[in-house]
């Protein structure tokens, strides 16, 4: 009778396994891999470099701190990025775990102290979208424009 719980318990681990951790392994792998080949043949930029060859219009602190909070969120290196990236296309928000955007969301609410609705998303499809975005809404809420670089 022992074994019988004992095969049981195997038999619901692999089913776990094999329907929720190995897809997920294999998400986040096609991630980094798609990534990889995205940023291959461009050159890196440092984060001051970032903000200021592609944001002239937007206070550096904004594109800085989004890079490194997309960094953090998504678990590599940003250094080739360009604004006309797609987030959930080209970077893979949201397509390893469906509430990664959420989640990034609530991570840029708290680093500029700023509203970020769910409907903004919306309109948000690249990183230079977000990058707007933000900038814009730390104008109106001076609060969330602190240099915390």
């Amino acid at each position: 009778m022992q074994w019988l719980l004992l095969v049981g318990f195997v038999v619901v681990f692999v089913v776990f396994f094999v329907w929720i951790v190995w897809p997920g392994h294999v998400k986040r792998k096609r991630q980094l891999d798609r990534a990889r080949n995205l940023f291959s043949e461009r050159t890196s930029f440092s984060s001051a470099d970032f903000a200021s060859s592609f944001f002239r219009d937007v206070p550096d602190n904004v594109p800085i701190r989004l890079r490194r909070l997309l960094e953090r969120e998504l678990g590599f290196d940003l250094a080739c990025l360009r604004p006309d990236d797609r987030l959930a296309a080209d970077l893979g928000l949201g397509k390893v775990d469906g509430l990664q955007p959420f989640h990034f969301a609530h991570d840029v609410e708290e680093e500029f102290a700023i509203s970020f609705p769910d409907h903004a998303w919306n309109d948000i499809q690249t990183c230079s979208d977000l990058v707007m975005y933000v900038a814009k809404q730390t104008e109106s809420h001076p609060s969330g424009s602190q240099d915390r670089i």
